[in-house]
């Protein structure tokens, strides 16, 4: 009996993790502004913001310079629909597979989400000037 018990939750195990792996993403592009590859900056951005507790309907952001004229704005809007008052952190995994599909198919920024999934939606938006005192800039110091 005690390997059909293990069994089961092997098996169990394997299905959730094929079946998280096999998500969508919807995915929209930016149509008007500047043109920038924020790519670079996915990984620490997420990685950052995966480590936030964020408010039912607010937000956090990262801003980083790409260069001396652009800057990459990063956000994960926390969009719960409903009364939830809970607060929750942005997954870091499915910020940084939407950011860089966003990325690699959006060349004026984008936004997405897991299809689905009530919860955090992820933003890039390459902007023109540096991130200003009044951003969170992930440039080191």
């Amino acid at each position: 009996m005690m390997f059909k018990g293990t069994f089961t939750a092997l098996f169990t195990v394997a299905v959730l993790v094929v079946n998280v792996g096999a998500q969508g993403l919807d995915i929209g592009c930016i149509d008007t502004g500047v043109s920038g590859n924020c790519v670079d900056f996915v990984d620490t951005c997420c990685d950052s913001a995966g480590l936030m507790m964020v408010r039912p309907l607010d937000n956090v952001s990262r801003c980083f310079n790409l260069n001396s004229t652009v800057k990459c704005d990063f956000t994960a809007w926390f969009n719960l629909v409903g009364n939830d008052p809970n607060s929750a952190r942005p997954s870091a995994e499915h910020c940084k597979k939407i950011l860089r599909t966003v990325s690699a198919s959006c060349p004026l920024g984008g936004y997405g989400h897991i299809t689905g999934e009530r919860g955090f939606q992820f933003l890039v938006d390459p902007n023109l000037g540096p991130c200003g005192s009044n951003e969170a800039n992930g440039n080191p110091s």
